[in-house]
Order: structure tokens, then sequence, then C-alpha cells
């Protein structure tokens, strides 16, 4: 009855239905319209649509061979860069645009082209079933009899010389891909360098995966995203103007990170400090920050400290810092390998510890970077950390949550350092780019 009513009354160009699962397509505005009556009709019959079956675009790379169409593609991977302008407020040259759209683990964005899918999840696709398919149909020997496989595999030769160990995986053939396409990628610069490297490491990422709520403290707004977005990808964030220093800002706006009168610094430093307690006391480890009578061999108080044991019967001591990767002084080490800032600071921090040392208190400099990267012992102890919350709280996402938190952070504070960059009484909007 349902199905009868749409072919009757459905206006969409495209109507096709199997029992009880169809697949409208049209002008946006009449495929909701058809939906609109699909959903009374079902409920007049007592049935519910369920959303979570709906097509996908990734449903028909994988069961079609699109990677024949590669201008039909391409028209789509440019709506939906124009799309990701016009949200972020960057733009987007070729260069640009090819590191928005490798996944995150790549240093990108996560916004894929079709172009670049196409190929990966067809051949997957026809892998993971080939197994049924022989089965339901005994006359289909092996997965060169399905059509179009062969072609696909000719045309993937021209684009890899390898095949994927594992092949009814997306992401195996994605992944090497990928990988030669990061292999072709040409660094204009140390800056450009370093960014990409820093941007491989999962805490760099964490801010990208993180759900956007006001109420849990996860959101970023238009300002900060846009930000942070183009710190990533090395957009430009602004027109070249004199700081508040007095030396020049170029448009990448990366001088705000490591100026000496950066506002998010002192921020930053005690936004570190607080997650850091609060996370400790989710996890039953009571702890101080800032206690009085605990002096580093500078003669400034330590950041904090663990109130029981942390490991071993000893108290933690904690000092958080933040490093620029890009800054002037740091480019060759952030360029030739990812995460020798943070390290840098790390074992600086040691230094000033040599007294706490000796009276037997365990030492953890939290040492992050602009760019999102962590030293070593950072990494370590938010592991560990995650760990005691999980079992003080049986939420199992609480190294993730934890993690994710600390990279907002980051974020939020690199914002501030190149807002903080201008003359209040400038006119923003003959600074800032408006698409």
């Amino acid at each position: 009855m349902c199905k009868n009513a749409v072919l009757a009354e459905g206006k969409t160009e495209l109507n096709i239905w199997y029992l009880d699962d169809g697949t409208l397509g049209g002008h946006p505005d009449t495929v909701l319209n058809d939906l609109k009556l699909i959903i009374e009709e079902c409920r007049n019959i007592g049935l519910e649509i369920n959303p979570s079956k709906f097509p996908r675009l990734t449903y028909l790379l994988r069961t079609s061979s699109c990677f024949r169409h590669n201008n039909h593609l391409k028209s789509i991977d440019d709506d939906v860069k124009q799309t990701f302008e016009s949200i972020t407020n960057c733009r987007l040259n070729d260069e640009k645009w090819s590191k928005v759209s490798m996944p995150i683990r790549f240093g990108g964005m996560g916004i894929r082209k079709c172009e670049d899918i196409a190929l990966p999840a067809f051949l997957s696709s026809i892998n993971s079933v080939i197994n049924l398919v022989t089965l339901m149909l005994p006359n289909i020997s092996d997965e060169t009899m399905i059509a179009d496989y062969t072609d696909a595999l000719n045309e993937w030769s021209l684009v890899s010389e390898s095949l994927p160990d594992v092949k009814i995986y997306q992401n195996e053939w994605d992944d090497l891909l990928m990988s030669d396409k990061m292999e072709s990628f040409n660094f204009q610069s140390n800056k450009d360098k370093a960014r990409h490297l820093a941007s491989l490491h999962n805490e760099s990422n964490a801010w990208l995966s993180a759900l956007p709520s006001k109420f849990v403290g996860t959101f970023l707004d238009n300002n900060t995203f846009r930000i942070s977005t183009a710190l990533r990808i090395g957009s430009d964030i602004c027109k070249t103007h004199k700081c508040i220093c007095g030396d020049i800002v170029s448009t990448d706006g990366t001088h705000g990170l490591s100026c000496s009168k950066r506002a998010g610094r002192l921020p930053l430093h005690a936004d570190l400090n607080t997650i850091i307690q609060n996370a400790l006391h989710s996890a039953i480890i009571p702890s101080r920050k800032e206690p009085s009578g605990m002096f580093r061999d500078d003669g400034k108080r330590v950041d904090g400290v663990t109130l029981v044991p942390w490991s071993r019967g000893q108290m933690l001591v904690w000092d958080a810092t933040c490093s620029d990767t890009l800054a002037p002084s740091y480019l060759n080490m952030s360029s030739s390998k990812s995460g020798s800032v943070a390290e840098l600071a790390a074992k600086n921090k040691h230094r000033k510890y040599k007294g706490l040392l000796e009276q037997n208190f365990l030492i953890l400099p939290f040492a992050v970077e602009t760019l999102g990267v962590w030293c070593l012992e950072a990494i370590d102890f938010i592991n560990k950390l995650g760990k005691k919350i999980s079992q003080a709280t049986g939420e199992r996402k609480s190294k993730t949550y934890l993690k994710q938190r600390i990279s907002l952070a980051i974020q939020r504070n690199n914002a501030a350092s190149v807002m903080a960059t201008f003359d209040t009484s400038e006119n923003m909007n003959e600074i800032f780019y408006i698409l």
C-alpha cells in the first residue's frame, strides 16, 4: 500500500522499488516531499522508516563502477570543496584541497574526494562479497568474472604498483593510494613540512573527532574553527599587518603563536593544569595546583602535585608548558622530526627539578606544541590516567575524551594568540578575508 501510494503520487524523477526497499532521486525539495509522503503512508499502516538504511554516496561507490566517470566525480568534489570553503572561510588552492581531502590519520581533514575513494571502494566491495556471490551463483568462479572488476584492477595499476595484503577492507586499498600521494607532496618551506609532520600525530588530530557540544565544553566558535583549520592546512588567515609587539605578521598568522605578547600562553597554561587536575580527581587521585612550599630549583612554584602516590609510592609533580611548533628558532627541529620541540621543552623542565627529585617526587613535564604534538612523557601519563579514570568511572572512552579536551584547549588558545596580534583600534573588516 505504501509503495503503491508513492508510485502513484511521487514526483521524483528516480523512483525505484524492490519490495520494501526504495530509492528516490531528483531535486532536493521534490525528494523531501516524497519522503514525507512515504513516512505518512507507512505510519498509516503501522510501519516506520529506518533512517540508518538511507542510501549514501559510499554505497554507490562500492557497488558501481563510478571510477569510470571522473568528470561526474570531480563535479561532486568541486561542490564539496566550495562548501568546505564556505564553512571554514578558508581559500583552498589545489595543493590545500589535496591536503584537506586526505584522511585525518594522514594529516588531512577527512573530507574525502570521490575521485580518491571510488576505486578503493569498488575493489574492496567485490573482494568482500566474492565468497557469497560464488555461493549464490556457482557459475562465478572468482572475482574476475564480476562485471568491471578486471577494468578496475587495470585502472588501479595506473595509480599504484602494489596490491593490499587484505583486499576486503577499503582502508587497505585507500592507505596505499594515500601513502603514494603523501610521498609526492612538495613542501615549499620548513613551515609546511613541520606542519605536515605534526598533523600525523594522534594527539594533534584529537580535536577533529570531538563531538561539538556547548554543554560539555567541546564546541569551537566559528573563528576558532577557521583559524584551527587554516593552521593545520597552511591556509592564509589574515592580511599582512604589524603586530602589537611591532613585528610584521605574515598572511599565515603564525607569528602570534610565538609572539612575546601572545594572549594565549597564560590561559593555555591554566587550562592544561585545570584539565589535568580534574582528570586526576575523576580517577580518585586528589591533587593540588600550585601548592605552597613546593618550588622548582629556579624558585617558581610547581604547577601541581598529587596528594596520594601516583606510582611506586611516589607523589607526582607536574609542570605544563606549550612551545610553538612553527617558531623560527625551532623550525629546523620540527621540520626534521615531529615532537622534537615538545621533547626539548620536557628536557629543559627536568633540569629545574633536581631538588624535588632528591625528595623522591616523580616529575612529569607535560609539554605540548601549538600544532598539537605532545612529548612522550605526556602521552604515557594520559594513557595511564585515562585507564585509571575508566576503572573508577566505567567510561571506556575516558582517555579519548581527555585527549580531546587537551587538544581543544590548544586550538582555542592558538586562536586567541593569533587574534591578539591585532591592534583593537584597527578595522577588522579590512584585515580578515571575507569569502
